[in-house]
Protein backbone atom coordinates (compact mmCIF):
# COMPACT_ATOMS: atom_id res chain seq x y z
CA UNK A 1 0.00 0.00 0.00
CA UNK A 2 2.83 2.41 0.82
CA UNK A 3 4.40 1.93 -2.64
CA UNK A 4 1.06 2.86 -4.23
CA UNK A 5 0.82 6.02 -2.13
CA UNK A 6 4.42 6.86 -2.94
CA UNK A 7 3.83 6.48 -6.67
CA UNK A 8 0.64 8.53 -6.57
CA UNK A 9 2.35 11.23 -4.50
CA UNK A 10 5.23 11.59 -6.94
CA UNK A 11 2.86 11.44 -9.91
CA UNK A 12 0.95 14.40 -8.45
CA UNK A 13 4.22 16.34 -8.10
CA UNK A 14 5.12 15.65 -11.73
CA UNK A 15 1.63 16.52 -12.97
CA UNK A 16 1.62 19.81 -11.04
CA UNK A 17 5.06 20.65 -12.43
CA UNK A 18 3.53 20.03 -15.86
CA UNK A 19 0.67 22.44 -15.09
CA UNK A 20 3.17 25.11 -14.05
CA UNK A 21 5.26 24.47 -17.17
CA UNK A 22 2.13 24.74 -19.35
CA UNK A 23 1.20 28.14 -17.91
CA UNK A 24 4.80 29.36 -18.15
CA UNK A 25 5.00 28.31 -21.80
CA UNK A 26 2.11 30.61 -22.71
CA UNK A 27 3.16 33.70 -24.66
CA UNK A 28 2.52 36.96 -22.79
CA UNK A 29 -0.72 37.72 -24.67
CA UNK A 30 -2.28 34.35 -23.77
CA UNK A 31 -1.06 34.59 -20.19
CA UNK A 32 -2.50 38.10 -19.83
CA UNK A 33 -5.86 36.95 -21.19
CA UNK A 34 -5.99 34.16 -18.59
CA UNK A 35 -5.29 36.50 -15.70
CA UNK A 36 -7.62 39.19 -17.08
CA UNK A 37 -10.47 36.68 -16.82
CA UNK A 38 -9.75 36.45 -13.08
CA UNK A 39 -9.48 40.26 -12.87
CA UNK A 40 -12.95 40.61 -14.43
CA UNK A 41 -14.42 38.19 -11.89
CA UNK A 42 -12.85 40.12 -9.00
CA UNK A 43 -13.96 43.44 -10.50
CA UNK A 44 -17.52 42.10 -10.72
CA UNK A 45 -17.45 41.15 -7.05
CA UNK A 46 -15.93 44.49 -6.03
CA UNK A 47 -18.47 46.34 -8.14
CA UNK A 48 -21.32 44.47 -6.43
CA UNK A 49 -19.83 45.57 -3.11
CA UNK A 50 -19.53 49.12 -4.50
CA UNK A 51 -15.73 49.10 -4.17
CA UNK A 52 -13.56 50.64 -6.86
CA UNK A 53 -10.17 49.23 -7.75
CA UNK A 54 -7.25 50.07 -10.03
CA UNK A 55 -7.40 47.46 -12.81
CA UNK A 56 -3.64 47.52 -13.42
CA UNK A 57 -2.84 46.99 -9.74
CA UNK A 58 -5.49 44.30 -9.42
CA UNK A 59 -4.08 42.51 -12.48
CA UNK A 60 -0.57 42.60 -11.01
CA UNK A 61 -1.81 41.36 -7.62
CA UNK A 62 -3.72 38.45 -9.15
CA UNK A 63 -0.68 37.40 -11.20
CA UNK A 64 1.61 37.48 -8.17
CA UNK A 65 -0.91 35.68 -5.94
CA UNK A 66 -1.18 33.01 -8.65
CA UNK A 67 2.63 32.65 -8.60
CA UNK A 68 2.68 32.12 -4.85
CA UNK A 69 -0.28 29.75 -4.97
CA UNK A 70 1.30 27.57 -7.66
CA UNK A 71 4.36 27.04 -5.50
CA UNK A 72 2.38 26.69 -2.28
CA UNK A 73 0.68 23.71 -3.94
CA UNK A 74 3.90 22.36 -5.45
CA UNK A 75 5.75 22.57 -2.16
CA UNK A 76 3.03 20.76 -0.20
CA UNK A 77 2.86 18.05 -2.88
CA UNK A 78 6.67 17.68 -2.72
CA UNK A 79 6.68 17.43 1.07
CA UNK A 80 3.92 14.83 0.93
CA UNK A 81 5.85 12.83 -1.69
CA UNK A 82 8.98 12.83 0.44
CA UNK A 83 6.94 11.78 3.49
CA UNK A 84 5.31 8.93 1.55
CA UNK A 85 8.82 7.88 0.48
CA UNK A 86 9.80 7.38 4.11
CA UNK A 87 11.70 10.59 4.83
CA UNK A 88 11.40 12.21 8.25
CA UNK A 89 9.16 15.22 8.64
CA UNK A 90 12.14 17.57 8.98
CA UNK A 91 13.89 16.26 5.85
CA UNK A 92 10.63 16.21 3.91
CA UNK A 93 9.98 19.85 4.79
CA UNK A 94 13.51 20.84 3.83
CA UNK A 95 13.70 18.80 0.61
CA UNK A 96 10.16 19.72 -0.44
CA UNK A 97 10.83 23.42 0.03
CA UNK A 98 14.13 23.37 -1.85
CA UNK A 99 12.79 21.18 -4.67
CA UNK A 100 9.90 23.60 -5.23
CA UNK A 101 12.22 26.62 -5.16
CA UNK A 102 14.65 24.92 -7.51
CA UNK A 103 11.77 24.32 -9.88
CA UNK A 104 10.74 27.97 -9.54
CA UNK A 105 14.22 29.08 -10.58
CA UNK A 106 14.26 26.76 -13.61
CA UNK A 107 10.75 27.88 -14.51
CA UNK A 108 11.79 31.52 -14.53
CA UNK A 109 14.76 30.57 -16.72
CA UNK A 110 12.38 28.74 -19.05
CA UNK A 111 10.27 31.90 -19.38
CA UNK A 112 13.26 33.73 -20.86
CA UNK A 113 12.66 31.69 -24.04
CA UNK A 114 8.89 32.27 -24.24
CA UNK A 115 7.76 35.13 -26.52
CA UNK A 116 6.99 38.27 -24.52
CA UNK A 117 7.75 36.64 -21.14
CA UNK A 118 10.55 37.40 -18.73
CA UNK A 119 12.17 35.49 -15.93
CA UNK A 120 12.68 37.48 -12.75
CA UNK A 121 14.25 36.93 -9.37
CA UNK A 122 11.25 38.74 -7.88
CA UNK A 123 8.99 35.97 -9.11
CA UNK A 124 11.34 33.34 -7.65
CA UNK A 125 11.08 35.22 -4.35
CA UNK A 126 7.27 35.25 -4.55
CA UNK A 127 7.33 31.54 -5.40
CA UNK A 128 9.61 30.97 -2.40
CA UNK A 129 7.16 32.77 -0.14
CA UNK A 130 4.37 30.53 -1.45
CA UNK A 131 6.54 27.47 -0.82
CA UNK A 132 7.46 28.76 2.64
CA UNK A 133 3.81 29.22 3.53
CA UNK A 134 3.11 25.70 2.27
CA UNK A 135 5.96 24.35 4.41
CA UNK A 136 4.72 26.19 7.49
CA UNK A 137 1.13 25.02 7.03
CA UNK A 138 2.19 21.41 6.37
CA UNK A 139 4.36 21.45 9.51
CA UNK A 140 1.56 23.03 11.59
CA UNK A 141 -1.05 20.52 10.45
CA UNK A 142 1.32 17.59 11.04
CA UNK A 143 2.22 18.80 14.53
CA UNK A 144 -1.43 19.48 15.39
CA UNK A 145 -2.53 16.01 14.22
CA UNK A 146 0.14 14.36 16.38
CA UNK A 147 -1.28 15.90 19.57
Amino acid sequence: MKIYNKKVSWLLVILWMGVIFFFSAMPDTDSSQSSLAAVNIVLGILSALQITADIGLLHLMIRKIAHGTEYFILCTLCINAFRSSGFSLQLSLLYGFFLSIGYAATDEFHQLFVPGRTGTLTDVLIDSIGGGIGTLIYWTITKTRRK
